[in-house]
């Protein structure tokens, strides 16, 4: 089983094809999946990122995005403390990413 994220942008589209994309990608997960930016998802999938690929390119259509990617134990971030705790948890890291409070404002 491995870590993926999940990126998108779908060009002039409906909500219901966000809520189509959203069940997909849930749908791609093997049930732990974490929504932490806008179009940006982290899923657990056994499935590799051809097949998460595959499985979601159905809801999107041209002109659309679509990035799928495997996520290592290594990692840096500006992202809600919940968020950084599942990353942890789910990679088992037993130290501090090198970001993981919000950015300071410019």
């Amino acid at each position: 089983m491995g870590l993926f994220a999940v990126n998108y942008t779908l060009m002039g589209r409906s909500p219901k094809d966000y809520k189509n994309l959203i069940a997909a990608i849930k749908g791609a997960s093997d049930g732990n999946y974490l929504h932490c930016l806008d179009s940006l998802w982290l899923i657990s999938s056994s499935g590799g990122a051809r097949d998460i690929y595959n499985h979601l390119a159905q809801c999107m259509r041209k002109g659309d995005f679509l990035l799928v990617q495997g996520v290592t134990r290594e990692f840096a971030c500006s992202l809600p403390k919940d968020s950084v705790d599942w990353l942890k948890s789910f990679l088992k890291h037993d130290i501090d990413p090198v970001i993981s409070t919000p950015m300071p404002p410019l």
